[in-house]
């Protein structure tokens, strides 16, 4: 009995090295990168949902360091989440055969786990249990990614890119597994926003691009190494607007650069004539000044000769026709 109960002893602490629990982390829009421990063929995360969203999958990729892949994994289990599956394949949707939380059809350092049925809302926390196939090195690194489920396809959140006066790039992290990325981009300048400009790689070129209804009239133009988007009407200065992106394969570890770039061009200087800042001189501002004009408001005052009359009009008149 002795020995028996000696061996179980050795046993437990073997399995306790083996797997590693660490401190609950929140995960934002963009993912979040994990350092693990060395030595352990499985650990376990406590994730809170950070991206404000509700979340139907979570993304797991482990590598070492930047020049090589990690070990595989081989099962994701989400202890709090009812019917959680692998996506064996990897095409974003559970299909026959999908039907447990082992990875099956090949290894893999980069594994998806759908919440068949559920999803994850805001601020809840799970914890998920993550096997490898090998125990993990010194430099090994863990990416975590949610994504939420629109149109029949699992789009992963990135973080927002943000413009301010002067500094019209950005570049947004792209993390692996999913062909479907969601950002947002965010106007913190003085300038309306005319034009998107993303840079393409050949290699994996973008095939989809989503904007919101109110942007359904801005015009896509791809050109040989960057797609241009005229945006219709333009952003206005401290907005945003959802940009949704649709690559014809996946991202992955590490063959492909893992920031997206994204230029904006700032459009002239605001034309005096657009009285409602919308970034477009039309039949609104018109109609906007003729209101302003009757009731002998001062900003209809447009040659600012203290007085209000027909030069006005026909001042605010010449400047709206030269703004269109």
């Amino acid at each position: 009995m002795t020995r028996t109960t000696t061996s179980l002893l050795a046993a437990s602490i073997l399995a306790a090295t083996a797997c590693s629990s660490l401190a609950q982390t929140g995960v934002p829009r963009g993912g979040k990168e994990i350092t693990v421990g060395s030595g352990s063929g499985q650990f376990q995360l406590n994730l809170r949902n950070d991206t404000g969203l509700w979340v139907e999958d979570i993304t797991i990729a482990v590598y070492n360091g930047y020049s090589q892949f990690g070990p595989n994994v081989t099962t994701i289990d989400v202890t709090d989440i009812n019917g959680d599956k692998v996506d064996d394949n990897g095409n974003g949707s559970l299909e026959q055969g999908e039907n447990d939380t082992r990875k099956d059809g090949g290894a893999s350092n980069v594994v998806k786990s759908i919440f068949d049925g559920d999803s994850l809302r805001p601020g809840r926390i799970i914890t998920v249990n993550v096997e490898l196939d090998r125990r993990t090195s010194s430099n090994t690194r863990v990416m975590v990614k949610f994504s939420n489920f629109s149109n029949g396809k699992h789009w992963d959140l990135l973080a927002s890119a943000d413009f301010s006066d002067g500094n019209y790039e950005c570049f947004i992290p792209v993390l692996p597994g999913a062909p479907q990325v969601e950002t947002v981009i965010n106007n913190g300048s003085n300038d309306f926003v005319y034009d998107l400009v993303i840079p393409v790689n050949p290699q994996n070129p973008i095939i989809d691009i989503r904007l919101p209804e109110d942007y359904w009239n801005s015009i896509v133009f791809p050109e040989q190494d960057a797609i241009i988007i005229q945006l219709d009407p333009p952003l206005p200065p401290f907005n945003a607007l959802d940009l949704d992106l649709e690559y014809s394969q996946p991202f992955y570890l590490p063959q492909d650069s893992f920031d997206q770039p994204i230029f904006v061009l700032p459009g002239p200087p605001p034309c005096r004539a657009d009285l409602n800042e919308d970034g477009v001189v039309d039949t609104r501002d018109y109609i906007e000044f003729l209101n302003l004009f009757n009731m002998r408001d001062p900003e209809a005052d447009w040659n600012n000769d203290g007085q209000i009359n027909t030069l006005d009009f026909l001042a605010f008149q010449n400047e709206w026709a030269d703004c269109r």
